[in-house]
């Protein structure tokens, strides 16, 4: 009998799996940069969970998560380098990612690889919603009074934003990271969290496929 943490390792691993098996099947939707950088992302998070399954120990996969968080910060505030159009909205994404990687090399320094704060966590929480408020902001400012639901990229930012959101619970509810991986209560919000973002991933590239077949 499958154990609580496999069944909720299968379903992670079958929500990341989607957007990828999407992105294959309509492979024309990679000429377009935001969905070429989200086809990366899904290899990212497929390895991610391939390495999950087959660490030995629970450090490891703290290690795994924790560093994984970190890649995918860097990846938002790429996302969020490729939609935005206006100059001081791309400024300030390159000075928020230079901070949160700052803050990222000063722990390093000062604690090696090997152990991690909790606010490092929810920083990196914290810095994706910012990077998500950024693109809403440069979206509705050139929207030019079109319905913004009609740009399929939005529903990556709200998958961004649950996820984003449901870490942060995590990490401010709990003494230290680590835990979500020792109570399976709260390794459940953070699989759901993973759920709907890849939802959302799935809803943005069926939206572009369909603009794509009408151009």
């Amino acid at each position: 009998m499958l154990s609580i943490d496999k069944i909720l390792g299968i379903i992670s691993f079958t929500a990341d799996l989607m957007p990828f098996l999407l992105l294959c099947l309509y492979f024309s939707l990679l000429n377009q940069k935001i969905f070429a950088a989200l086809f990366c992302w899904s290899i990212f998070s497929l390895a991610f969970d391939f390495f999950v399954a087959i660490s030995i120990n629970s450090h490891e996969q703290q290690l795994l998560a924790f560093y994984s968080i970190l890649a995918e910060v860097l990846f938002v505030s790429i996302l969020c380098m490729l939609m935005v159009k206006q100059k001081k909205v791309l400024i300030a994404t390159i000075l928020v990612t230079l901070i949160f990687v700052s803050m990222c090399i000063y722990q390093f320094r000062c604690n090696g690889f090997t152990t991690f704060p909790d606010w490092i966590a929810a920083s990196a929480s914290v810095t994706t919603l910012l990077f998500c408020t950024f693109i809403f902001y440069d979206l509705f400012v050139h929207s030019k009074n079109e319905f913004l639901l009609n740009n399929p990229t939005i529903y990556i930012v709200f998958g961004y934003i649950i996820y984003a959101a449901g870490n942060l619970f995590l990490f401010a509810t709990t003494e230290q990271f680590p835990n979500i991986f020792v109570e399976p209560g709260l390794w459940v919000i953070f699989i759901i969290a993973n759920v709907f973002k890849n939802i959302f991933f799935c809803k943005a590239i069926f939206d572009a496929r369909k603009l794509l077949k009408k151009s």
